[in-house]
Parts: structure tokens; C-alpha cells; sequence
């Protein structure tokens, strides 16, 4: 049997009307929660990393108060960074999280593992990091 919308009753339109009204309302407030949740993440990540730079940054002062590249090597005070796998290891340690240092573009040390299971030093750095490292000259934050 069908039913025309003229031959429904007043009473039947206006609960269809509520409860489309409802409907929208309910639609609307989970879009803006959404939104709000997904601002919050974002916050709660980048506080995230500003905890991880500064502690990255107390253990490499500890290792010296220059950093410098000395033929193929760089040097933090005395300590040589390349192939030495201690700071993103106690990153790891300390945090959980993955760390690597660059030499310029280059990775020198790092606790992020290729397939295979060895390090992935001498890869290099690339997509959007690189572009607001080196071509923008700007601090990037972000997945890399």
C-alpha cells in the first residue's frame, strides 16, 4: 500500500519533522566533536614531541656543548654521533618513541630498523621534512 505525504495526518508530519530535526542536530554535534577530538590529538602529539626534543636535547648536551662535522664525522664536543646508536636508544629507552640524527641529509645514527634488521643509517631524509629543512629553512614538525 502507498502512502502519500498529502494524506498523512498533521501529527505524523510534525513527529517526521523532529525527528528529522533530531536527526540533523545529532549529525551536526558529531561532526563538531569530531573536529574537536582531532584538535586535541594533534595538541596532545605535539606536546609529545616537545617533551621528546628537550629530552633529546639534555642527553646530547651531556655529551659535549659544540656540535660540529669534522671530515665524515659529527661531533658533539668530543663524542662522535656516527654509527654511535646510544642517544636514539636511550630515547627509545626513556620515551618509545623512534629517534634519528641527520648529518645534513643523511641519517648517522638511529633506532629506526630496516627489513632486514640493521639500522638505517645512510639512508636520507626526504618528502616534507627535507622540503622545509633545506629548501624552506624552517624547524619541520611532523611524520617523516
Amino acid at each position: 500500500m502507498k502512502v502519500q505525504i498529502n494524506n498523512l495526518s498533521i501529527a505524523l508530519k510534525m513527529v517526521g519533522l523532529a525527528l528529522g530535526g533530531i536527526l540533523s542536530f545529532v549529525c551536526l554535534l558529531s561532526v563538531i566533536y569530531f573536529l574537536n577530538f582531532n584538535s586535541e590529538l594533534k595538541q596532545l602529539a605535539m606536546k609529545d614531541q616537545d617533551m621528546r626534543l628537550r629530552i633529546f636535547w639534555n642527553l646530547l648536551n651531556q655529551k659535549g656543548s659544540t656540535i660540529d662535522i669534522v671530515g665524515d664525522k659529527l661531533m658533539v664536543g668530543d663524542y662522535i654521533v656516527n654509527n654511535n646508536h646510544e642517544l636514539p636508544d636511550s630515547m627509545k629507552k626513556i620515551s618509545g618513541g623512534t629517534a634519528t640524527i641527520f648529518m645534513r641529509d643523511e641519517r648517522v645514527a638511529t633506532n629506526v630498523l630496516k627489513p632486514d634488521g640493521t639500522r638505517a643509517v645512510g639512508t636520507k631524509l626526504q618528502g616534507p621534512a627535507y622540503e622545509a629543512i633545506f629548501n624552506d629553512h624552517k624547524a619541520y614538525r611532523g611524520e617523516a
